[in-house]
C-alpha cells in the first residue's frame, strides 16, 4: 500500500469515528475530563454545561468531518483534480479546523488545550478500534461507507 492510499485510509477512519455523532458525545465529555486533568474542583466546568458543549461540539465535528470528505470527493472525483494532491491537503487541513472548533466550543484560552482534546477525542478511538479491527475486521462495513467518497489511487500511479 503506497503513501497516498494510507492517507486515504486514515481519512476513512477519521470519517467513521467522527461521524458517529450520538456515540461521540460521551467520548468527547470524557476526553475533556481527561484533558482537564487534576484541576481544582472550583475551576472545573460543571457537568450539565459540559454535556451540552460536548453534544454541540460532537455534532459540529461530525458535520465538519462530513464536509471535508465531501470536499475531497468534489475535488478529486467530480472535478478530477489529482487525488495524490487532494487527499494530503484534506488530511492536513482537517485537524486545524477541528481544533479551531473545539477551541470555540469549549472556550479554551489557547489552541494547545484544544489540540490535546482533539488528539484524545479522535486518536483514542482510532487506536482501540484500529487494533480490534486488525484482529477481528468488524469495522470494515463502516469504513465502506467512507471509501466510495475518497478516490482510490491506483498502485504505482504516484511513483
Amino acid at each position: 500500500m503506497d503513501f497516498y492510499n494510507v492517507i486515504r485510509t486514515c481519512l476513512a477512519w477519521f470519517a467513521t469515528v467522527a461521524c458517529l455523532y450520538p456515540l461521540n458525545i460521551p467520548w468527547l465529555f470524557f476526553a475533556y475530563r481527561i484533558n482537564e486533568g487534576s484541576v481544582e474542583e472550583d475551576k472545573q466546568m460543571e457537568s450539565d454545561e459540559l454535556w451540552k458543549r460536548a453534544g454541540l461540539a460532537g455534532f459540529v465535528l461530525a458535520v465538519l468531518t462530513a464536509a471535508f470528505i465531501v470536499l475531497d470527493a468534489l475535488l478529486a472525483q467530480w472535478l478530477d483534480f489529482p487525488a495524490e494532491i487532494i487527499h494530503p491537503v484534506i488530511f492536513l487541513a482537517y485537524p486545524p479546523a477541528a481544533v479551531a472548533l473545539l477551541t470555540v466550543f469549549f472556550s479554551f484560552d489557547d489552541a494547545v488545550a484544544a489540540f490535546f482534546l482533539f488528539m484524545i477525542y479522535l486518536f483514542g478511538p482510532l487506536v482501540v478500534l484500529g487494533g480490534l479491527n486488525w484482529l477481528f475486521p468488524f469495522w470494515t462495513p463502516l469504513l465502506n461507507f467512507a471509501y466510495p467518497w475518497l478516490k482510490e489511487i491506483p498502485q504505482g500511479a504516484s511513483s
